[in-house]
């Protein structure tokens, strides 16, 4: 009977609701059994029996609010559909008199169901057959679990731990990895749906590679950065946070802004104007290794690329500093402050200079203060519910930021960004107005190479502080040029929804927390205050276990010419925050945690720029380097080349890509050196230039038509020729002119060709002394007719002799030796003197006898 009075009170309840109010966190009451079995089965929620740390009076904490919440923005008379069922537990059957509502009450999808409640909470009564039939049929409707992939991901960080992987992580978030591991082992033995290990896997998995933390490294300076020697660099001005007429959006100042491609106003207010210097010099760092490097070597230019990082972290200030910059700000513990700068990241100033975020500090105990989780109100009964499971974020660092607040009780005077004055119900059932002032956070960096361009990513831990009716704050990531008002990168994303498809971004979503701690903590009157809330919190059971998700950019092209940039963070939408806004303490949203908050400018285009530059100065040297090397060695080195053209032809590639390709052409090149030939390929020269002087000379010797004076002056003419060429050889500073001058001696030596003179000579000399010695033994000549014999012989050796020098060729010689023997041969002398003397001799004779004739007289 009791269960019957209690269902009918939910049923009027509900009919009341329909007439006037519109449901924003609905949950199904325990005698709608049946409703909640059929869920299950569709695998759209978990049943658990029983939880870690969950006593079975916990139940009660759902009895108020639990089986009929209505949307604390009453307005719409429709019921809202239920929400996923992810971390439903038994349900409860609650009193009736917690459904009577007068104006705006709280309403939570069904995923916050029927979860067993924290032992404080008001008791209300229990049905146990009606819980142990919900159990019954949970059990039937749960399939077998797989637990493959979960065991093997066990296993695998049991063995990591095992052999100390993880030294280099800080001991604390070993120890956060070392907690989630066994959260892990105990959802093996303990699950009873397929979600729930899915979420303990990739809690598991997000602690593993979001959550382990390096220990600290020594700074190293780079004496190559430019830290701008302490001079400001301008900040850009905002252009579109304040929203349009008519709408909670802030306009996009994309392509059809009329101030596109005009010049940067620095005097806008609604830019930041910060400046950054050289107290970040992370964010400062300028590539100055380019400067005068046409005049620098190949050596030099290469020990340039491959010492080049392929990345430069211009963020390490605030993800490095995250404590020290938190505890600058002055916030105590447990505590929010309102403030405009933290580690360089400035507040984003409207037209009207205002610009602000928060930061906030975790509690004595650990746990960030009640005004980063989600309170939503019964505002009929007073009864406050906070939500355990829905704060997603980071908790690593004792500080996080925030980029919105939601406009509560706390701030009710405050102007929001829709305009409208404050109302504590009435309003649609996913508005959570944000305050205005709250414009988001920006930074301005360095351009790592304005020459070149470069490439900047941008990634950080994503989470949200509630949910109201599956919505949660929305990011806003924005990267401005100084050249222009209108953002070169610009995408706005759900931290709660996974996003892989995207060229622009990946997006790994974050999640709300298990039911290893409580859904909820519902209080009433004076139980709802900050300290006791917060104490309640920082119990096991209570202990907020949302998980956070991680935003990663695509990477965005910084232009060549642009000597810095500014990263932009802010709300996406101000009017729909995702957390309450009736409650008595302010609301904060949107976190940003420093840790893991990385601006990284990729170095791609320093290393293309370095590899041109190598490459130009290579092609320069290229047939100078290719001397006296081998073919093969030639040939290879050319690819080489050829392949490191095709890729500066291409888009910029990273960094390691370009120090790949170098190693392999440098590799080549040295191979290329390796191979030189110089020296045996002049000694071969050499050696032929020899060879033809010993061929020569082998033909001279065997020249009979030459005197061994001539002979000798041939060999002569010959080494001449050969030590000329083998200088000239030695000389050479390539192949070609090696060759060249091998073939000019070796026809030099080939030119050597004497021409044998004095044998012809001698041979003249030879035929007149014979014609001469004819001569002399011609008795028929007079001595005088012999004399002028001698003579002509002696003008017939003398011209021939003339004739045989003046000849230009061994035929020529042969020619004039025979015409001069011929003509020495020639000379052939008539005796007359004699036979005029032989007949005077005669008349003498005669006229002697006659005159000794005694016979005849005078007269006769």
């Amino acid at each position: 009977m009791e269960n019957n009075h209690s269902m009918s009170r939910v049923e009027r309840s509900r009919r009341e609701k329909v007439t006037r109010y519109s449901v924003r966190k609905v949950s199904f009451g325990a005698a709608s059994v049946a409703v909640a079995a059929f869920f299950m089965f569709l695998g759209n929620g978990a049943v658990y029996a029983a939880e870690p740390n969950v006593t079975a009076t916990d139940s009660a904490l759902a009895a108020t609010p639990a089986n009929n919440q209505l949307d604390e923005n009453s307005g719409s008379s429709e019921a809202t559909a239920p929400k996923a069922q992810a971390d439903t537990t038994t349900p409860t059957p609650a009193d009736a008199s917690s459904t009577s509502v007068e104006s705006a009450t709280v309403s939570k999808a069904q995923a916050d169901t029927t979860t067993s409640k924290p032992a404080d909470a008001t008791p209300a009564p229990v049905v146990s057959s009606t819980t142990s039939t919900t159990e019954e049929t949970s059990e039937k409707a749960t399939p077998a679990l797989d637990k493959k992939q979960l065991e093997d991901y066990v296993a695998e960080i049991d063995a990591k731990l095992a052999s100390d992987s993880y030294a280099t992580k800080t001991d604390e978030s070993v120890a956060t990895l070392k907690e989630h591991l066994g959260l892990a082992k105990l959802a093996l033995t303990t699950a009873k749906s397929q979600d729930e290990l899915t979420k303990a896997y990739r809690r598991l998995f997000m602690t593993v590679n979001s959550g382990l933390r390096s220990k600290p490294k020594a700074q190293v300076e780079n004496p190559k950065l430019d830290t701008t020697e302490g001079k400001a660099t301008v900040g850009k001005k905002a252009s579109n946070t304040e929203k349009a007429t008519g709408t909670n959006s802030i306009a996009n100042s994309g392509k059809h802004d009329p101030r596109n491609g005009q010049a940067l106003d620095r005097n806008n207010p609604f830019r930041t104007d910060g400046t950054t210097t050289d107290t970040d010099p992370d964010a400062n760092q300028v590539y100055t290794g380019l400067d005068g490097s046409d005049d620098e070597t190949v050596e030099d230019l290469s020990n340039k690329l491959k010492s080049l990082t392929t990345s430069i972290e211009n963020n390490d200030k605030i993800s490095k500093q995250m404590e020290s910059l938190g505890e600058a700000t002055g916030v105590g513990k447990g505590e929010v402050k309102n403030i405009d700068n933290f580690g360089g990241w400035k507040a984003v100033k409207d037209t009207e200079s205002n610009g602000k975020f928060a930061v906030a500090r975790k509690t004595e105990k650990g746990i960030f203060p009640l005004e980063t989780i989600n309170t939503v109100v019964d505002i009929n009964s007073g009864t406050y519910f906070t939500y355990l499971r829905e704060q997603a974020l980071d908790r690593t660092s004792n500080y996080m930021l925030y980029l919105s607040e939601v406009r509560t009780q706390a701030s009710k005077d405050e102007p929001t960004f829709d305009g409208k004055n404050y109302q504590r119900s009435g309003l649609g059932r996913t508005d959570a107005p944000g305050i205005k002032g709250y414009n988001g956070i920006e930074k301005t960096f360095k351009a790592y190479s304005p020459t070149s361009g470069s490439k900047v990513q941008i990634s950080f831990i994503t989470g949200y502080s509630g949910d109201i009716n599956g919505t949660k704050a929305k990011y806003h990531v924005q990267v401005f040029t100084s050249q222009s008002d209108t953002p070169i990168y610009d995408v706005t994303f759900d931290p709660q929804k996974d996003v892989t498809n995207d060229p622009n971004m990946t997006v790994q979503g974050a999640s709300d927390g298990s039911s290893v701690v409580a859904e909820r903590i519902t209080t009433k009157g004076d139980e709802f205050t900050k300290e006791k809330l917060e104490e309640k919190m920082s119990q096991t059971q209570f202990r907020p276990n949302g998980r956070p998700g991680k935003f990663t950019s695509k990477e965005i092209d910084i232009p060549a010419g642009v000597t810095e940039y500014t990263v932009r963070i802010s709300s996406a939408d101000n009017q729909h925050l995702g957390m309450g806004y009736q409650s008595i303490y302010r609301h904060f949203a949107l976190p940003i945690s420093g840790l893991d908050f990385h601006v990284t400018q990729d170095t791609g285009g320093v290393a293309k720029s370095l590899l041109q530059k190598i490459y130009t100065k290579l092609k320069e040297s290229e047939e100078k380097d290719k001397n006296f090397k081998t073919p093969e060695s030639q040939r290879q080195y050319e690819e080489a080349l050829a392949t490191v053209d095709q890729l500066l032809q291409q888009d910029t590639k990273s960094t390691t890509e370009y120090q790949t390709i170098l190693q392999t052409l440098l590799v080549k090149r040295q191979e290329l050196a390796n191979s030189d030939q110089e020296k045996p390929i002049k000694s071969k020269a050499s050696d032929a230039i020899d060879q033809a002087k010993a061929t020569k000379d082998k033909e001279i010797d065997a020249n009979d038509q030459l005197s061994q004076s001539e002979k000798a002056k041939a060999k002569e003419a010959t080494k001449a020729a050969a030590d000329l060429a083998k200088a000239a050889i030695e000389a050479a500073t390539d192949q070609a002119g090696v060759t060249e001058k091998e073939t000019a001696g070796t026809n030099a030596i080939k030119a050597v060709t004497p021409v044998g003179k004095e044998n012809a000579k001698n041979a003249i000399d030879q035929a007149k002394a014979t014609k001469d010695k004819e001569i002399d033994a011609n008795d028929q000549l007079s001595q005088s007719e012999k004399a002028k014999a001698k003579e002509a012989t002696k003008a017939a050796a003398d011209a021939a002799k003339v004739a045989i020098e003046a000849a230009t060729d061994q035929a020529g010689v042969t020619e004039k030796e025979t015409a001069g023997t011929n003509a020495i041969k020639a000379v052939t002398p008539v005796g007359k003197e004699n036979a005029k003397n032989a007949i005077d001799q005669a008349k003498a004779t005669k006229d002697k006898e006659i005159d000794a004739n005694d016979q005849l007289s005078q007269s006769e």
